[in-house]
């Protein structure tokens, strides 16, 4: 009573009688200090073992909550039969209510189960039950101690009851003084006062307020019978929760040889379960068992968010107070739900359910590899999609497939046994994944969800929809994020390392009993806290061996989460799913479980394991991927893009560092609903296949931010040599051409020549392994790509003609297939050339020059060597960039004075900050034949066709290549050049104008070190480029 009136809150002192005469007390407060009004909302607390109700004060205002022997003939089944009921009727006949609200810890909740199963009438005096730390079933716990006590009951009861020893850890003032004399702090001997209670209940040292423990000491323990540790001993050994076992004398109390079990269906009170994943009494396993024994009493499980919350924290751990929140965590609602698969895992689904007035549909979200429904969340409400969807009226469906953490159960199988993790990421697929989609739809009462996979998640969605077609029904549209099927360019050297010796780890994994891959064993989670905190030397340990897996991105990684992240990563995997990966990296197909010759002919009817038939697959499907992903490849995207046929849109992250845990864990991964419309941008994706075969594709920004109207002036942009159409957009909303000409209110399209990193498909030739892919140069791309891109825009647009801005080689296609087809003069309203190109032989690059110089031996080497493609766009550039160019690299000069050489030297143009971004995006590859292309306009003098050497009288007639004839080009033409430009000569560009049959302006850049590249990543490129651009088309 002095720690509750220290305060200045109200106590009052009872005492009630038991019927088998205990005279119990309790303590009441019956109002707060700031009022003096009694409360109807009644509320009884009751403590856990060996502690009393000075456990729910003695942490403060802000955290609380004899000689005998056949005294102390009672176990926990007394306290719930009899002590419980005597409480309960003694405060409702006091207050004068009919019912009141019960928490329980530990102990305290054994005793409810008991009273509320074995006197069932008490259900109705329970508005609701509070599980703190549930003890009924007890097998899987994981405390030391009580492992002991559990494999030594027998022995212990009967020389308990030889010597009559009855008490056990009595209350005395013994105790009290050692917490005084060790457990101080300052005391160096205070750290076996802490380590003392974390062998019982779980280590957590960072719940854990050590200044309190002299307190704690002179309050626990309070004091308890041996026979209530017998029984949860008992009950350890049993895997029942049952009452008490008195061996041969069980026929005179039960009439039966063994106890009864407690009745769990006979309780109907609302019950709340709360538990941790670090409490070594109170099991995850036991935990969920519980609920499922409880039935529709249980409403609802909820984990606590701190990985480390032990047994005893939800009494005196740092954050207990912060209890309230994991009801409804972030003030979002949740429920736990549980499907069984047709071949019976259980698993466990986690719904965020909608709870705004306008529901946009459910939405299923699936985890990767080794990971769980945690991954959605754990960054918290303003980074975590599972709260994102949420917030935009989806009601939030999070899966859990076999084997993870929270989906470790079956109905017969144990996880410790082998037949238990007999599956890979198939199984996942054709059970898991339909078994939870119907389950929602069942839920739910909707006929379509959406689904959206991350990883593996979406290489099991592919194996459902095209083996069991008939989901494709139940799905309105499914989002890819860092898809995976086809793997063979993927480069993880963990996974590559992985698909060498695969062989090898697969006999071993079978020889050895190997089942399960990375359990979520507690050992990940404590290297995680203690490793990969902040500040902590080993952290760059922890996040260098997340990027050797997934991909180096530092600026993407929130090192300070790093133990929160592997707190929940790895949540377990079978090892089948491993070696199913890496078969498929050998294989390069996206096919079923390799068994081995033998085996896979019992099992498939062939020598080799079917490929699945991704024709099958019908759902409108979403695509977003990054270039610096090491798991999941751009290559192998787009290879599966081409299988597909109803892929809907593929959006490439613009961050270039962007790796495949980015998606979950990285700081701008709050920002995926601008992956589909980005900066508030819309965004369109389109292919369109060349005469000759060649499938290109095209971005389209159809209007601004701040209109819905697509606009009738359409515009298309043409990026120039080793670039792409990214040019126009990754520098951002205020710099990026696209953008700014979308904000002007023009209809943006943006084109890709062949050969570069976004059109490197064909109908039938591999760009990886045919030459014949690579056969051509700038003049295949105007008189063949743009005249086709153009046409499909104008059809797709329903315009008649449409303004053209080009950039370097960009201009140079436009010049050919304006020669060459004249009549696309009058599709073209006027044609906008940033740093021009046609005639070169007063370019000053020194690159060019040398190319130049060695323009014949270079083809004739590299025809005879089968180099074809120039500096193709690759992960490795990506990764370089990462590396060696950002802002702190002291190799950034490398990285810049490598553009400036060729391009021209303009330090006041350069934004360094931007190059990693740009490394991930340029080179994005080119033919061989286009660089020896200008390396002959250089050395010639003259704009022509390609020079065939001694081919040339078979190709053209003549012994020379013709020059294009410009003066056919009857479309407006502006040129916009500079004195800097060490490709595009000034000389060179005043002759282009002479030459031209339209000339119509041409204007230098006022900067005088403004350069090549500055027309499209420099700094001031609005200001002194596309300001005038905008003005000069506003005249057309």
């Amino acid at each position: 009573t002095e720690l509750i009136a220290k305060y200045g809150y109200p106590v009052e002192e009872h005492h009630v009688v038991t019927p088998d005469g205990y005279i119990l007390t309790l303590h009441r407060i019956p109002h707060g200090k700031n009022s003096n009004t009694v409360s109807d909302k009644v509320v009884f607390l009751q403590h856990g073992l060996l502690c009393s109700s000075a456990d729910w004060v003695l942490t403060g205002v802000t955290h609380g909550l004899d000689t005998d022997s056949e005294f102390w003939q009672f176990s926990w089944h007394e306290i719930g039969a009899i002590d419980l009921p005597a409480m309960i009727d003694y405060v409702l006949e006091i207050t004068g209510q009919t019912s009141l609200y019960h928490a329980g810890h530990s102990q305290g909740t054994t005793t409810f189960y008991v009273m509320a199963s074995m006197r069932p009438e008490y259900n109705a005096k329970i508005k609701a039950h509070f599980s703190l730390a549930p003890i009924a079933y007890m097998n899987h716990m994981t405390s030391p101690l009580l492992q002991i006590i559990a494999y030594f009951t027998g022995p212990l009861d009967v020389l308990m009851s030889l010597i009559g020893i009855n008490e056990f850890l009595p209350s005395n003032e013994f105790m009290a003084m050692i917490g005084d004399v060790l457990c101080k702090d300052g005391d160096i001997t205070q750290i076996l006062c802490t380590n003392a209670l974390f062998i019982l209940c779980g280590f957590s040292p960072d719940e854990m307020n050590a200044t309190i423990l002299p307190v704690l000491m002179g309050h626990t323990p309070a004091g308890a019978s041996v026979k209530q540790l017998l029984h949860y001993g008992q009950e350890i050994v049993s895997g029942a929760f049952r009452q008490y076992d008195f061996g041969l004398d069980n026929s005179n109390h039960y009439g039966q040889s063994w106890p009864p079990n407690y009745d769990l269906a006979a309780i109907t009170a609302p019950i709340y379960l709360l538990y941790s994943h670090n409490d070594w009494m109170a099991s995850e396993q036991d935990v969920i068992r519980l609920c499922e024994g409880l039935g529709d009493s249980c409403r609802g499980k909820f984990l606590i968010s701190d990985d480390a919350f032990n047994h005893l924290d939800y009494l005196f751990g740092i954050r207990a107070p912060e209890l309230p929140e994991i009801i409804t965590k972030y003030k979002y609602p949740v429920e736990v739900h549980h499907v069984t698969t047709n071949d019976s895992y259980i698993l466990t689904l986690h719904r965020i359910p909608n709870y705004k007035k306008s529901n946009k549909g459910s939405v299923l979200v699936m985890h990767g590899i080794l990971a769980s429904s945690a991954d959605w969340i754990i960054t918290g409400p303003e980074k975590g999609l599972g709260y994102a969807l949420a917030n935009e009226g989806y009601d939030v469906w999070l899966g859990n497939a076999r084997g993870n953490r929270y989906s470790r159960n079956h109905t017969t199988l144990n996880p410790d046994s082998s037949e238990f993790w007999n599956f890979s990421w198939h199984e996942i697929g054709l059970y898991d994944v339909p078994a939870m989609v119907d389950y929602i739809i069942t839920t739910t009462g909707q006929n379509k969800i959406f689904h959206v996979g991350h990883s593996q998640g979406t290489t099991a969605f592919y194996v459902m929809c095209s083996m069991k077609p008939e989901y494709n029904k139940k799905i309105r549209a499914h989002f890819s994020m860092a898809p995976v099927a086809f793997v063979s360019h993927m480069i993880s050297p963990f996974m590559q390392m992985l698909a060498k010796i695969n062989f090898l780890v697969q006999n071993i994994a079978e020889l050895i009993g190997l089942n399960e891959f990375m359990p979520r064993d507690g050992l990940i989670s404590q290297l995680g806290q203690k490793m990969c905190g902040v500040n902590i030397i080993t952290e760059a340990l922890c996040s260098n061996t997340l990027f050797t897996i997934c991909g180096f991105n530092p600026k993407q990684l929130n090192t300070t989460i790093l133990p929160l992240i592997l707190a929940h990563v790895p949540a377990g995997s079978s090892s089948k799913q491993f070696i199913h990966f890496a078969q498929e990296v050998n294989s390069g197909n996206f096919r079923q479980y390799d068994y081995g010759f033998f085996s896979n002919w019992k099992r498939y009817n062939s020598w080799t394991p079917p490929s699945y038939d991704l024709t099958k697959i019908e759902v409108p499907l979403y695509f977003f991927y990054s270039d610096n992903d090491w798991i999941s490849s751009a290559w192998d995207v787009h290879k599966l893009a081409k299988k597909l046929k109803s892929v809907r849109g593929k959006f490439l992250i613009s961050d270039s560092g962007f790796d495949h845990m980015d998606y979950l864990f990285g700081i701008d991964a709050s920002r995926f609903p601008e992956l589909i419309r980005k900066y508030g941008y819309p965004c369109e994706e389109y292919h369109v296949t060349t005469s000759d075969g060649y499938i290109l594709t095209l971005h389209r920004i159809p209007h601004g931010r701040h209109s819905d109207k697509v606009s009738s002036k359409v515009v298309f942009v043409q990026h120039g040599l080793i670039s792409s159409s990214a040019d126009f957009i990754i520098t951002g909303v205020d710099h990026g051409l696209g953008y700014i000409l979308a904000d002007e209110g023009y209809d943006v399209w943006m084109g890709n020549a062949r050969g570069n990193k976004l059109s490197r498909n064909h109908t039938t030739l591999d760009p990886n392994t045919s030459s014949e892919f690579w056969q051509f140069s700038w003049h295949q791309i105007g008189i063949i790509d743009l005249p086709t891109m153009i046409d499909f825009v104008l059809e797709k647009t329903g315009q008649t003609d449409l303004y053209y801005v080009g950039h370097s080689q960009g201009t140079t296609s436009f010049y050919v297939m304006a020669s060459m087809l004249p009549e696309y003069n009058a599709k073209i309203k006027a044609q906008f050339s940033l740093a021009p190109i046609a005639f070169m032989n007063h370019m000053t690059s020194p690159l060019m020059h040398i190319i130049a110089f060695w323009t014949g031996p270079l083809d004739v080497l590299t025809s005879l060597i089968g180099l074809n493609e120039f500096l193709p766009s690759t992960e490795f550039m990506a990764m370089a960039g990462a590396l060696f160019c950002g802002d702190d690299d002291v190799t950034q000069a490398l990285c810049t004075n490598g553009l400036f050489i060729v391009c021209g030297f303009s330090p006041s143009e350069m934004n360094a900050t931007l190059l990693p971004v740009i490394s991930g995006h340029t080179p994005a590859g080119a033919s061989i034949k286009q660089i020896i292309h200008y390396g002959q306009e250089i050395v010639s003098g003259h704009f022509r066709q390609f020079d065939f050497g001694l081919a040339n009288l078979d190709i053209y007639g003549s012994l020379v290549p013709p020059d294009y004839d410009l003066s056919a080009i009857t479309a407006p033409v502006y040129l916009l050049y500079s004195h800097n430009d060490w490709l595009a000569g000034e000389v060179d560009v005043v002759k282009l104008c002479e030459k031209l049959g339209n000339c119509a302006e041409k204007f230098l850049i006022s900067e005088d070190t403004f350069n090549h590249l500055d027309f499209v990543v420099g700094i001031r490129a609005p200001e002194l480029v596309y300001n005038k651009l905008i003005s000069l088309m506003a005249k057309h």
